[in-house]
């Protein structure tokens, strides 16, 4: 029998994607590998892993960081109840070793299998890391990390990797836009949207609109937003694919010139994968600012430029753009910058470290 292996990753395809990515490496290197992923419930989960055909649980999560003392009691409560839900998961599965990828399953799915004595491996993705990865780092028998300089985790237990993508992503061709043809521009808010680069993008329209000619728009709005961006293109006579979530990121990465996106880890990763050139837009709001450091890290590289969300206005945002399609020598450039910076064994080396803890058992 191989290898049981419990994959804590949930709640936006941020985290879901990269523990695909790291299964899928473990099952090239052991096609007896079996898997169990754990989530959170929330409806990415099931878009994401269904289709590929893993296993999978929920468990009761929430985060505690940014809410008010009831919240946080309320949290509280739903974590102790995810601990026993996760407990008993790894009870009945007997895996292996728990991998967590992030996301709120991550930190009960940690601590069960630290407490029934389960080898635990994390991966922290951004170049900050996490309140729930610093604590269950302190556990881990390994932690790898996304990029170099993670604060707060001992230095013997940490192994540098990048952050992994799946096999569909690896094999993107973009080609060179055919002379005379629309300039496509992609904007992504994640899995889940963003609603404040949906309405900058709205304010940009009427300046894209001078030159509907010269431009193709895809646009994953997310789901809860596709409404309301709908509305936002009506009348624009743009030639625009606007989509909820994409499941075939990857046909999008090979037919944009330029992408507008948040800075999730991911992202990141899958734009360095692909060589393309971004604009990139920061949520504010991410635990401990890390999308920030994402996102100043690519444009100190020249990967990348960052537009922080307080400045992206339509004229802003629209000048940026325009300047960036009057100049196909600095995109090359950006695109050539951005490969530079991927780490394209990370999945691989993630999985043979992740089997080496299994067979030492």
């Amino acid at each position: 029998m191989g290898p049981r292996l419990l994959m804590a990753a949930g709640g936006t395809g941020g985290h879901v994607w990269p523990a695909v990515a790291v299964a899928q490496a473990i099952r090239r290197q052991r096609g007896d590998a079996r898997f169990l992923f754990v989530g959170a419930g929330r409806p990415v989960e099931a878009a994401i892993l269904d289709p590929l055909g893993f296993p999978r649980e929920t468990i009761p999560a929430r985060g505690l960081k940014g809410r008010g003392l009831a919240g946080k009691a309320a949290s509280a409560g739903t974590g102790f109840l995810g601990l026993v839900k996760a407990l008993s998961i790894i009870r009945r599965f007997k895996p292996h070793l728990a991998f967590g990828a992030g996301g709120y399953a991550t930190g009960p799915v940690g601590l069960a299998a630290f407490l029934s004595r389960t080898p635990l491996a994390i991966h922290e993705q951004n170049q900050k890391a996490g309140l729930t990865n610093r604590y269950l780092g302190k556990m881990a028998r390994q932690v790898f990390l996304g990029a170099a300089g993670s604060e707060g985790f001992a230095p013997e237990k940490t192994m540098v990797v990048g952050n992994p993508v799946r096999e569909a992503i690896l094999r993107v061709e973009r080609r060179a836009r055919p002379e005379g043809a629309p300039f496509t521009l992609l904007l992504l808010g994640g899995s889940q949207g963003a609603r404040a680069l949906n309405r900058a993008l709205g304010a940009a329209l009427p300046f894209l609109a001078q030159k509907r000619d010269s431009y193709r728009i895809i646009h994953q709005a997310g789901a809860a937003g596709l409404a309301e961006t709908r509305e936002l293109y009506e009348g624009s006579g743009l030639n625009v694919e606007l989509l909820g979530f994409a499941p075939d990121i990857e046909r999008l990465y090979g037919e944009a010139d330029l992408a507008v996106a948040r800075a999730g880890a991911l992202t990141i990763a899958e734009l360095r994968a692909v060589g393309l050139p971004a604009i990139l837009t920061p949520l504010p709001t991410a635990a401990d600012d890390h999308q920030s450091a994402n996102a100043r890290a690519m444009a100190e590289r020249g990967a990348a430029l960052w537009l922080p969300e307080s400045e992206a206005t339509g004229e802003r945002l629209f000048s940026l753009i325009e300047s960036l399609r009057k100049d196909a020598p600095r995109l090359l450039e950006m695109g050539r910058k951005a490969r530079e910076l991927f780490a394209p064994d990370a999945a691989e080396a993630m999985a043979r470290r992740v089997l080496e803890i299994v067979a030492s058992r």
